[in-house]
């Protein structure tokens, strides 16, 4: 890509919004306010960025997708079904652009790229009590990659039939959001959040569900992204680093961000096309649209 980072604001109803950067972390363009209109949002779930630059939101408080033009301006918005309890959870796209909707009680709704409904399946049980799905990935033949909590990554054929599950000794998901990523040889890569100390790590497995690797020793890690060298980058909670492994898991770099002299807690990165991280960060400060939440965001060379 260009290096261009989008960044979704969370907050109580009272500011939530998207924000797009430039590679240096000045500000391109900020647009959305609170609210239930027309390109307005409520509890920000997840967003994704198509290749031609249109931005995909799943806007949960209002049960909908918005899609948003590198403008911000709106271009369409499908509304979701009345829930019956179920939360809108992630918003990813597969190979030929189509959108997919993932709710946590396994309903996946499908829409094409200028709004239409194209289908609704609902992915069979997976027979873990309390089990509810957080994150969506689309494998290349159409397969549908989910982290739930309480459970190992599911494997679901394209009309929702439990295939199987990705398992390692050790791996399961536990309450929290489970981030995952696919290189460009379809093996899979997660990390795991176990709320125990030392407990969480990176997981690498191979297409087929054999885990290949496994690094770190951490607490509170989360969040994976991969170059195209296969380098894979995740942010460890309990230390406040960004670390980086080569595809053996050496650990090649590890560096904690300061701001104002004071801890910097990261929640989210990503990396540009020039081998640079950028890293989210959260800090308070006083903003016209929410005078709790600052984004900062901090750069680092990854040579």
């Amino acid at each position: 890509g260009d290096g261009t980072i989008y960044v979704a604001n969370y907050a109580t109803g009272t500011g939530d919004f998207i924000r797009k950067y430039d590679n240096t972390g000045r500000l391109l363009l900020q647009f959305g306010t609170a609210g239930r209109g027309a390109g307005q949002m409520l509890y920000v779930e997840s967003i994704c960025v198509g290749p031609d630059g249109t931005i995909y939101v799943a806007d949960n408080g209002n049960r909908r997708l918005q899609a948003f033009s590198p403008q911000g301006v709106p271009l369409f918005a499908y509304a979701l079904p009345t829930a019956n309890g179920s939360d809108l959870k992630d918003v990813t796209l597969d190979a030929a652009g189509t959108i997919y909707l993932l709710e946590d009680y396994g309903a996946v709704t499908k829409v094409g790229a200028n709004g239409q409904l194209l289908g609704r399946l609902q992915l069979s049980s997976s027979g873990s009590s309390g089990s509810q799905h957080e994150c969506l990935l689309v494998e290349p033949n159409g397969d549908l990659l989910v982290s739930s909590t309480q459970d190992q990554l599911l494997r679901y054929s394209p009309t929702g039939a439990l295939r199987g599950r990705i398992t390692s000794n050790g791996y399961v998901s536990s309450s929290t959001h489970t981030a995952m990523a696919l290189n460009a040889a379809g093996e899979i890569f997660a990390t795991v959040f176990t709320h125990q100390q030392f407990g969480d790590r990176l997981f690498k497995f191979s297409p087929q569900g054999t885990e290949l690797a496994r690094w770190g020793n951490a607490t509170s890690l989360s969040t994976v992204r991969l170059d195209d060298a296969g380098n894979s980058y995740t942010l460890n909670g309990s230390t406040n680093e960004v670390e980086k492994r080569s595809p053996s898991g050496q650990r090649l770099l590890a560096f904690r961000p300061a701001m104002s002299g004071s801890r910097l807690p990261l929640t989210a990165l990503d990396l540009d096309g020039q081998g640079n991280i950028t890293a989210l960060g959260l800090q308070m400060a006083t903003l016209p649209l929410d005078p709790r939440l600052s984004a900062v965001l901090v750069h680092a060379t990854t040579n």
